[in-house]
């Protein structure tokens, strides 16, 4: 599982912040600081649905991006913290959102992997859509 937040200017003035992040959720800011992936080692099933959650915040002095996940499974599982980065002078909501599968181990590249994207929803002017 996989949040990534993209920057575009290489300006250090448009540097993403990493604020909160999640427990067993790493972070990999790609040496460069402009764009930054946080992903956790999920041992993955068949069958199994994730949830996400993700918001942006716009601020006086730039914009907060947060993202939730849930293992839908476990009843008790609860929605839990992945990241929340800020991104100084650039006041925006959410925009270009995608999603991915995504492999971490190089031993495994050979194996196809696949995923059903659905029922996503946004939340815009009080409404949910």
């Amino acid at each position: 599982m996989s949040a990534t937040v993209p920057v575009g200017e290489k300006d250090r003035d448009y540097w993403i912040q990493l604020q909160r992040l999640g427990g067993d959720v790493i972070f990999n800011d790609s040496g460069q600081r402009l764009y930054g992936t946080v992903y956790i080692d999920y041992r993955w099933k068949t069958g199994t649905t994730l949830s996400f959650l993700s918001k942006a915040t716009p601020q006086p002095t730039g914009t907060a991006y947060t993202t939730w996940y849930r293992d839908m499974s476990k009843p008790n599982f609860g929605w839990r913290l992945m990241a929340e980065f800020f991104r100084p002078k650039e006041k925006k909501y959410l925009e270009y959102i995608s999603s991915s599968t995504d492999n971490f181990q190089p031993d495994y590249g050979n194996l196809t992997r696949t995923a059903i994207f659905s029922n996503q929803w946004y939340y815009s002017f009080n409404v949910w859509k």
